[in-house]
């Protein structure tokens, strides 16, 4: 089955070309190919046998040595597809509280965790001079698939991806992604250096940038995918 999927990726991707045309495709479905479908393609069998490691008991021991608020959450299916495996109900993470408990897995909030610790507050400390309080956002696990597709599930689906909208600062500084984006000044500059740090945190990073649909937040996931848009 794998081996049938990394196939079928090639194909599709071959068959877009020599129906379309590289040059006469939009420059949207260019930067899927190249960023999102081809990786893909390359990467699927092995993306899957290192999610299973990382995501795995070595991956919840991890979680104690960790400023988080969480507690664990049952594994589940439903007859949709839709899958929760070693994940937990995460309401703070780095001390920073999340606009509302999120559900996740394990290997999301580590990366989280990373992303926040290392990147998100030292850039607010260093472009305001303030702390972040509250990460705002839009969801994490839901049981739907891929915006756009009817078949294709999420990584929502799997409780393995997190969209990020806003920040509060100590100061009452409120960030939001959607206004600030190309708004110049230091919000601005603190969305695009948090953006970068987010692509060495996380699998796959969709922004602004990428589509009109992710204007207003930053997708964050743990699959199989791999690109930073």
């Amino acid at each position: 089955m794998k081996f049938v999927r990394v196939v079928l990726a090639t194909a599709i991707i071959s068959l877009v070309v020599a129906v379309l045309g590289w040059q006469l495709m939009p420059a949207s479905t260019k930067s899927y190919l190249k960023n999102v479908a081809r990786p893909y393609a390359n990467k699927l069998v092995t993306l899957r046998k290192i999610q299973a490691v990382t995501n795995g008991p070595t991956c919840t021991k991890k979680l104690a040595d960790r400023n988080l608020d969480y507690r664990p959450v049952a594994d589940r299916n439903n007859a949709k597809g839709c899958k929760v495996s070693n994940a937990i109900r995460l309401s703070k993470v780095e001390g920073i509280k999340l606009s509302k408990p999120a559900t996740m897995t394990c290997e999301m909030a580590l990366n989280l965790s990373t992303w926040v610790e290392r990147f998100v507050q030292p850039e607010a400390r260093r472009i305001f001079n303030q702390e972040v309080e509250t990460i705002s956002h839009l969801g994490s696990y839901n049981c739907r698939t891929m915006r756009g597709s009817k078949t294709r599930l999420s990584q929502h689906a799997f409780a393995n991806a997190f969209d990020v909208s806003g920040f509060t600062l100590s100061q009452d500084t409120s960030l939001n992604l959607e206004l600030d984006w190309n708004g110049g000044g230091k919000a601005q500059q603190f969305w695009l250096s948090i953006h970068k740090g987010a692509c060495q945190s996380f699998d796959l990073v969709l922004g602004p940038d990428f589509d009109e649909r992710h204007k207003d937040h930053f997708h964050l996931d743990a699959g199989f995918y791999k690109a930073c848009l």
